[in-house]
């Protein structure tokens, strides 16, 4: 299976593949902006999505890049990992020797999924983003040892609390 996804459907789309994850998401990006208060919009769903699936169970752990000045989408990266800590999601804040810029996202070692949208209201709803889903072993292997890779420059990890 491959599947691309263009404009505005890639939100739902990977809201759809969390809420079917059994063991584990993981996922890599720039930056992550939980949604405003009043926010009902696919950005709402994916985050939802996202922040609930520990209560199902599912491990969650998101790669962010450490807050820097080389970069200001970096800026709310640490804000982002102290928010998610009641719903048991850990989240790594990485010093690599170059910006973790990738948007990614590994479901239970069997889906890969690579794209261009930030994990936010702005790209979910307002930009025009691609993503490829994926179940293709060697790409889905790939990508794990990228996320084992990213993983090891982790400088702070938030904990997670049964």
């Amino acid at each position: 299976m491959k599947v691309t996804l263009h404009g505005h459907d890639w939100a739902d789309a990977l809201a759809d593949i969390v809420l079917e994850a059994r063991k584990h998401v993981t996922i890599t990006g720039l930056s992550y902006l939980f949604p405003g208060r009043t926010t009902q919009s696919a950005w709402r769903a994916l985050h939802s999505a996202i922040a609930l699936a520990p209560a199902r169970e599912v491990q969650v752990h998101i790669m962010l890049p450490s807050p820097s000045s080389a970069h200001p989408a970096t800026s709310n990266n640490a804000r982002t990992a102290r928010q998610f800590e009641p719903y048991r999601v850990r989240v790594s804040l990485i010093v690599p020797t170059k910006l973790l810029h990738a948007k990614t996202m590994l479901v239970d070692n069997r889906l890969a999924c690579v794209g261009s949208g930030n994990w936010t209201q702005a790209a979910a709803c307002h930009n025009f983003e691609a993503w490829t889903v994926t179940d293709d072993p060697a790409v889905v292997a790939q990508l794990r040892q990228i996320h084992d890779q990213i993983a090891r420059q982790a400088i702070l990890h938030t904990e997670v609390r049964p």
